[in-house]
């Protein structure tokens, strides 16, 4: 048996059907103004939006820098604590001297906390970088005199994999 919609709401369907190029033509009728008013509209939105869009990528290129600066110093750290293991003969860090152990648990505690820094921001950027379609990645795309930025930073991890170690 064949479902069919009473015949009420198929007249109501056309009737909006023919009320639409109605509806459309007073919609668009506010739009239309002076051509003096309308080019000064569009020149104080390009205006805006570029001065927004310079905004939005200094914003995004501050954090890509900062994201370089924590993995610099992350990467300076792990070289400072591989070089104080080397210097203990690869020993487990529960047999040094109790100043060593310190400075190396200190170490390890500000990696974390660098680690942690960039793995929030670094999702924050991905998200964005989601978000607005990968905007200030292609030149095409960029302010005047910008540079691309990267599509995404991977957050670090301390998951070691078995084919690397």
């Amino acid at each position: 048996m064949e479902n069919r919609s009473p015949l009420l709401p198929r007249r109501g369907r056309f009737a909006l059907l023919a009320l639409l190029p109605l509806l459309y033509a007073a919609a668009a009728l506010p739009a239309v103004a002076s051509p003096a008013t309308a080019h000064g509209n569009l020149s104080a939105a390009h205006a805006n939006s570029s001065s927004n869009q310079r905004q939005e990528y200094r914003r995004v290129e501050q954090m890509a820098a900062r994201l370089e600066q924590l993995r610099k110093q992350v990467h300076l750290l792990e070289t400072s604590m591989e070089a104080r293991r080397r210097s203990h003969g690869g020993s487990d860090p529960a047999s040094w001297k109790e100043s060593e152990r310190k400075r190396f648990h200190r170490q390890v505690l500000q990696q974390r906390q660098l680690k942690d820094e960039h793995n929030r921001l670094a999702a924050v950027y991905n998200q964005y970088m989601i978000d607005s379609g990968y905007r200030f990645t292609t030149p095409a795309t960029l302010p005047p005199g910008a540079r691309s930025l990267p599509g995404q930073f991977l957050p670090f991890t301390d998951v070691h994999h078995f084919l690397t170690s």
